[in-house]
């Protein structure tokens, strides 16, 4: 496989990817209740709390840009050498921002008389919305590294002759 196909996989990949963690961020990542004497309330925080909400900016960033080089792969040319760079970053920045959304979860039981409290169960969305961040990030870092193959490898390697 060619490093260019490579880089359009990785291209691809990270569009299907990083668009379920965009409609993931939607979904309820954390959950809380409570129970007052026969009374029961449910309550959900989206993706799209705390760190969440700058992840999905910059994923949306992230996105665009990906679906510009996805269509137009002539674009990331010796011109513009940190287009790749950029992706590479913005794909680990969404990484970080998810993480923390991941992390900001408060995890608290009360028991009361005749009344319980619970806050922080985490959902599969939150596991789910991980999982995509991870391979999001890779899907990202492929192009950087791709380009630095392919920039070495047009110089050629020179191995010098032992000394006889």
């Amino acid at each position: 496989m060619s490093l260019l196909r490579v880089r359009a996989l990785a291209l691809f990949v990270l569009l299907v990817a990083g668009a379920l963690l965009l409609v993931d961020l939607f979904l309820t990542w954390q959950d809380a209740s409570v129970r007052v004497t026969g009374v029961h309330v449910d309550a959900g925080v989206s993706g799209w709390s705390g760190w969440g909400i700058l992840a999905g900016v910059l994923l949306i960033g992230l996105l665009a840009w990906a679906a510009v080089q996805f269509v137009r792969p002539q674009a990331d040319d010796e011109d513009h050498p940190g287009r790749s760079l950029a992706i590479a970053g913005l794909g680990v920045a969404v990484l970080g921002t998810v993480i923390g959304r991941f992390e900001d979860t408060a995890k608290t039981a009360v028991d009361v008389p005749m009344a319980m409290v619970r806050v922080g169960a985490r959902n599969w969305p939150a596991w789910t919305g991980l999982g995509l961040a991870v391979i999001v990030a890779v899907a990202a870092v492929v192009p950087f590294v791709v380009e630095g193959w392919r920039r070495t490898a047009g110089r050629g390697r020179h191995v010098p002759r032992p000394l006889t």
